[in-house]
């Protein structure tokens, strides 16, 4: 499943949308660095905060995805990332997994970039088809478009893990959430970001940080 990539203007700007912020985020695995983990983490909760603040982009002449009340912001798992990591192992993109899961195969001969290159050219890929292709009202119910999307920034998802290989002249690339975003008929709830913590109420003893939601 070859997928295009994104000109390299666009994947930067992406990357200074998000911010590209090392921290420790340990896990087993080798695969990924903790900056890989932490910019991944960012790029997945920047998208979020968007629609929580009614600023994610749609197609011109619709109206922007949010706002939303009880976006929860995602943390990193490394099970998850576990299990995407040995989703790829056999450089195919057909095992099956016991979670929600994006994924996609980039042509990596083209030009020098790096792994980190095209972790951030696949996560601006599965945000794209929104703003190109437009998400019609309601904007928070899932259409049966835009999976990928909608994995991303289904509201009560709270744990993501990703992982990538490298096979011959491609590069395959998954993340996991714990939920699956696509079985559910709303992606958010209309509504305002959360200020406080007693405004995060899908899960018990929530905390709110800059618009999301934490689950404790």
């Amino acid at each position: 499943m070859a997928t295009h990539i994104q000109t390299a203007s666009e994947m930067f700007v992406f990357l200074a949308l998000i911010g590209y912020a090392a921290a420790d985020i340990h896990c087993a695995s080798y695969t990924l660095s903790s900056a890989q983990r932490e910019l991944l983490l960012e790029g997945h909760n920047e998208i979020r905060r968007n629609i929580a603040f009614g600023r994610q982009e749609n197609k011109d002449g619709l109206p922007p995805l949010g706002p939303a009340k009880n976006m929860y912001a995602l943390d990193w798992d490394c099970e998850l990332e576990k299990k995407a990591e040995e989703s790829l192992s056999k450089c195919t993109l057909d095992e099956k997994v016991d979670a929600g899961r994006n994924m996609i195969q980039l042509n990596s001969n083209e030009g020098t970039l790096f792994d980190t290159d095209y972790m951030t050219i696949a996560l601006s890929n599965w945000v794209a088809p929104v703003k190109f292709f437009g998400k019609k009202e309601p904007v928070n119910a899932y259409d049966g478009m835009h999976c990928q999307f909608t994995n991303m920034v289904h509201a009560n998802t709270t744990k993501v893990g990703c992982s990538f290989k490298r096979c011959g002249e491609n590069f395959l690339f998954a993340c996991l959430y714990d939920k699956c975003g696509v079985k559910e008929a709303l992606l958010y709830e209309n509504g305002q970001p959360c200020e406080e913590d007693d405004d995060c109420t899908t899960f018990y003893g929530s905390e709110c940080s800059k618009g999301l939601c934490i689950k404790s």
